[in-house]
């Protein structure tokens, strides 16, 4: 496979189009390409295309557009995780992970137990980790990252997607409802360390919200929230 790159933008065969910053300094102090070196290009919105590298100094490069393009489709139905953010590094890791699986929203909420809440500083810098894990895996449709929301608000806006958490005591993932025509989207729901509390668990039972089984044992958030996705996408 080709190295790849971010490029957003409403490029067309033939453009000479400049890399981003961040891009360009990746492939010129990292990777060491020189120009004429074939690459791939994608621009987070489902295209991508091959692309000439075009070296112009030793911090500015731009992509030739070789090849037509390729649309990825948007996955349906789609899948969103929406999850109290933990500690440290964790969620940078949780993002990564569920960008590869194929995730298309990720929204940190905010409960009742939660002990993190996202400034917009960090989530800008969780946004590079899906272009990096994009890069990685293939996928040319960077996944929408949202604004930090109440768990209350995001129940009562959430009302075209079937909810699902994670409960230890729920149905087995090959068990679950598929979604309807009422429900044409899934949300997975992970909540924080110390679980979700009786009332936020009486609001999922309110919003048929089911709880599924992962295992035989109480995960941590990042396992739940990677497992459960994968066990979901498995399954469509």
């Amino acid at each position: 496979m080709a190295n790849r790159f971010y490029l957003p933008g409403n490029w067309q065969p033939g453009d000479l189009v400049p890399l981003p910053q961040p891009e360009a300094q990746h492939a010129l102090r990292v990777l060491r390409l020189a120009s004429g070196e074939q690459i791939e290009i994608f621009d987070g919105a489902g295209r991508a295309a091959q692309a000439e590298l075009q070296v112009e100094s030793s911090r500015k490069a731009s992509a030739r557009i070789t090849n037509s393009l390729i649309t990825d489709v948007p996955s349906q139905p789609s899948i969103a995780v929406a999850l109290a953010p933990p500690k440290g590094d964790r969620f940078r890791w949780i993002v990564e992970k569920l960008t590869e699986l194929g995730v298309d929203r990720i929204i940190p909420m905010k409960t009742s137990r939660s002990v993190v809440d996202p400034r917009d500083s960090k989530l800008a810098k969780l946004e590079q980790a899906t272009i990096a894990a994009c890069k990685q895996c293939g996928r040319n449709r960077l996944p929408q990252l949202e604004a930090v929301i109440p768990f209350t608000e995001l129940l009562a806006t959430e009302k075209q997607s079937k909810l699902i958490h994670g409960d230890p005591h729920g149905v087995s993932i090959n068990k679950l409802s598929h979604a309807s025509a009422d429900n044409p989207d899934f949300m997975i729901l992970i909540g924080p360390e110390g679980g979700f509390t009786d009332e936020e668990l009486g609001l999922l039972n309110q919003h048929n919200a089911q709880g599924v089984k992962i295992g035989r044992h109480v995960l941590r958030i990042e396992t739940a929230a990677v497992s459960l996705a994968a066990a979901l996408m498995s399954q469509m």
